[in-house]
């Protein structure tokens, strides 16, 4: 593994555009005064990093949409945290999501035509999903829920709780709210990516080191991939292509 980015900075929720050519992700790269998070796209290799967003606040946990045309992402510019979308190279940025509570870490539909989000409108953080033609907000989660993504045929989805741990998974419309890892653990929220066949997220309680895991959808059983000799994603998303990479040398060795 190599660093993509320069060791001074803070860099973290990677995700890699539909066609695998950018990344999208949240940096204190450019402090020009004070602490900020902005939202910036580089090349898949990391080089000629751009910024997108010019918030002075915190923007983060940016997320492609299918057709890689916009990208959604949460920013505070005061008390409360909001889901905005903006074209992919940082033009129009607006509010798509209710004001009257805080609402994080979104994600699109596999058709483009909504967007996940954690917001805490119950009194605690549960999992909803605005409808971008209507402006409807459906709650999906009843039981915690916070960073979701729909499976790849758009029926499940897939997601975390920011108490305790484990990936859970519901029907896209709701319904019964099922376990089916203990792991991600507290505080990992962001560490799984959804492929085809399932789920790989990172263990960092794995013994006798952090290791990246593979849930099977069809034998519905976990396996280690990848053990790692230090723990490189604290604080951020394991990313779509790296899950990738990973499945297809899966795939090449088995």
């Amino acid at each position: 593994m190599q660093a993509l980015f320069a060791s001074g900075s803070t860099s973290s929720a990677l995700q890699p555009s539909p066609d695998d050519r950018e990344l999208v992700f949240e940096s204190d790269l450019a402090q020009d005064a004070g602490w900020t998070m902005e939202i910036w796209k580089s090349r898949s290799d990391g080089s000629d990093p751009l910024q997108l967003t010019n918030s002075h606040g915190h923007a983060g946990t940016p997320r492609w949409s299918p057709d890689g045309k916009s990208i959604a992402f949460d920013y505070r510019p005061g008390l409360r945290s909001h889901i905005y979308v903006m074209d992919s190279v940082g033009r129009n940025p607006h509010m798509v999501s209710s004001d009257r509570f805080e609402q994080q870490a979104p994600s699109w539909s596999r058709d483009g035509k909504s967007i996940y989000f954690t917001a805490n409108n119950t009194g605690d953080w549960q999992v909803w999903r605005h409808d971008l033609a209507s402006g409807e907000e459906t709650q999906i989660t009843h039981q915690g829920g916070y960073s979701a993504f729909e499976s790849n045929d758009g029926k499940k989805l897939y997601y975390s709780r920011l108490e305790g741990g484990g990936i859970w998974t519901v029907p896209v419309n709701g319904g019964a709210e099922e376990q089916i890892t203990d792991a991600l653990h507290h505080g990992y929220w962001g560490h799984f990516s959804v492929v085809d066949s399932g789920i790989y997220f990172l263990d960092a309680d794995a013994e006798p080191a952090p290791t990246i895991m593979f849930y099977d959808f069809h034998k519905r059983r976990t396996t280690p991939v990848l053990t790692l000799k230090e723990n490189p994603f604290r604080g951020r998303q394991v990313s779509r292509r790296h899950a990738m990479g990973l499945h297809s040398t899966l795939c090449s060795t088995s």
